[in-house]
């Protein structure tokens, strides 16, 4: 069976799987890519394929996890690699105010240009764009490595290490906040509390 793009629905994924799967998380395999991912019935990545082979989650996370690797090392950016870095670099800049668009995002990542059709951008948002990029990319090959405040605090660095505007008005690159903040309208925690929470979190 071949599932084609414009065929493709969460319904009638659903009405495909096996039974006894996982509906909360489903993935399968088609010839060594990853078809579709469904969380909580919401269809998330696929792509075209035959011969399906269903995993539960912890299966699904590390075929997933060797795929976006693959796609990383040979500098592939059409497959899931390429999709997650486009789609978390958006989500997350865009809740720290980022008014670049999806787009743009994949302009950027794909390209590295902005179409010039007047418009005017924030050279921090473009910065903090690329940052996000270069900080997934070390994340993939840092995975292995147990989760510490000195990792964060690299992840962190490389976010940040190009931010003209950050370094400038003094903002800890590298490092946790020494100042209060907030984001969309949320206050965070203060900055003598961040490195206990961060011990909780960890």
């Amino acid at each position: 069976m071949i599932l084609k793009k414009q065929q493709f629905s969460v319904n009638n994924a659903l009405k495909n799987m096996p039974k006894g799967a996982n509906n909360e998380f489903y993935g399968v395999e088609y010839a060594g890519e990853f078809t579709f991912m469904l969380v909580k019935n919401q269809l998330m990545i696929y792509y075209r394929c035959s011969n399906r082979r269903a995993y539960n989650m912890d299966d699904f996370a590390k075929r997933l996890l060797k795929q976006m690797l693959y796609e990383f090392q040979k500098g592939d950016r059409s497959g899931v690699y390429g999709y997650t870095q486009k789609n978390l670099a958006y989500n997350s800049n865009k809740i720290e105010g980022s008014k670049l668009t999806e787009e743009q995002t994949a302009s950027i990542f794909e390209t590295g240009t902005l179409g010039s059709d007047g418009t005017f951008f924030r050279t921090k948002d473009v910065e903090e764009m690329t940052g996000h990029f270069t900080m997934f990319n070390y994340m993939l090959q840092t995975y292995n490595l147990p989760l510490s405040h000195d990792l964060i605090k690299q992840y962190h660095f490389k976010l940040k290490a190009g931010v003209f505007e950050d370094i400038a008005n003094g903002y800890p690159i590298g490092e946790y906040k020494t100042r209060i903040n907030m984001v969309m309208n949320v206050t965070t925690a203060p900055p003598d509390e961040v490195p206990d929470l961060m011990t909780n979190l960890i």
